[in-house]
């Protein structure tokens, strides 16, 4: 399809609002499964003592991941993080961490959900992205264009300067032959 310069950059910006939207959804995703997890390591963090009980008095991994689910309503995701959770996470410090962590998430889910509900939000977006690809990658122009030209051009520029034959014939035609070609 043939398109006019405006056809063409209309197109491009409807590619880039799709692009940041997907992007944006995908990163939404991303950040509530990570607070999911956050939000079951932080609860754990709480009653740590009686879940390392729990824990310690299973059989199997399989019976303490049910017992988790069912006495402290933990998802089967959550679960399963507590499980994998190292002794050294017990730490203050990485408490710290953890509820760190999830507040910077939740902070990003809402920025995630005003993107995908103000359109004007993606433009902005599009808009930080050129300007960040035109300082990044702009620069001058290094051809020059110019509007005056030659008003006529000799015709001694237009020969090419090589050897040739010549050749007359007894009737009077002309024929100029490459040297090299004989």
């Amino acid at each position: 399809q043939i398109l006019s310069l405006k056809d063409l950059l209309v197109e491009y910006i409807n590619h880039r609002k799709n692009i940041v939207y997907r992007r944006t959804q995908f990163l939404f995703k991303k950040a509530e499964e990570r607070a999911h997890i956050l939000e079951g390591l932080s609860k754990a963090l709480s009653h740590i003592d009686e879940i390392i009980q729990l824990i310690k008095k299973s059989e199997s991994r399989e019976e303490a991941f049910n017992k988790l689910r069912s006495k402290y309503k933990f998802s089967d995701i959550q679960a399963n993080a507590i499980l994998d959770m190292k002794l050294s996470n017990l730490a203050k410090l990485e408490r710290d961490k953890i509820n760190a962590e999830l507040k910077e998430k939740i902070n990003l889910i809402k920025e995630y959900q005003l993107i995908l509900k103000e359109p004007k939000k993606i433009l902005n977006i599009i808009k930080e992205e050129t300007s960040y690809l035109k300082n990044k990658y702009g620069d001058k122009r290094r051809t020059k264009i110019e509007t005056n030209l030659p008003e006529s051009i000799p015709d001694e520029d237009l020969i090419i300067d090589q050897p040739t034959l010549i050749t007359l014939s007894a009737k009077g035609y002309i024929k100029r032959i490459d040297p090299n070609s004989i």
